[in-house]
């Protein structure tokens, strides 16, 4: 029987340090060789607050929006939607005031419809 190691084998296999992401694996020459990006995991606590309060967000305008629409009923449904979100934050994107608090606002957006299309209909 033939075993296929995944990248999690793998790393555990050679000891990655934790957080590291296996991008490829060769075995030639009788050789193993293995390329990985290591991630910190240790977040500042800075950096750690802003990440779950862009969290909070994203699911207080999921709460919102299921609340005001209801469910998504189609994965057709679900594409316009994100589609129409994406516009709304491309339009503050390239808008020449660069209002961040806009930006952050459509981008809570998309990431609450992506949400609400995974839970919903996928």
């Amino acid at each position: 029987m033939k075993h296929v190691a995944t990248a999690v084998d793998i790393a555990q296999i050679i000891k990655l340090p934790p957080g590291s992401i296996v991008t490829s694996v060769d075995f030639s020459g009788g050789q193993l060789n293995v390329t990985y990006l290591e991630q910190d995991v240790k977040d500042s606590p800075v950096i750690s607050a802003l990440r779950k309060l862009g969290l909070k967000e994203i699911e207080a305008e999921l709460n919102r929006a299921i609340a005001k629409h209801g469910s998504l009923k189609s994965t057709h449904e679900a594409y316009a939607v994100l589609l129409e979100e994406v516009r709304e934050l491309e339009r503050e994107v390239f808008n020449q005031d660069k209002n961040i608090i806009g930006m952050r606002r459509e981008a809570t957006h998309v990431a609450a419809i992506a949400w609400r299309m995974l839970i919903d209909v996928l």
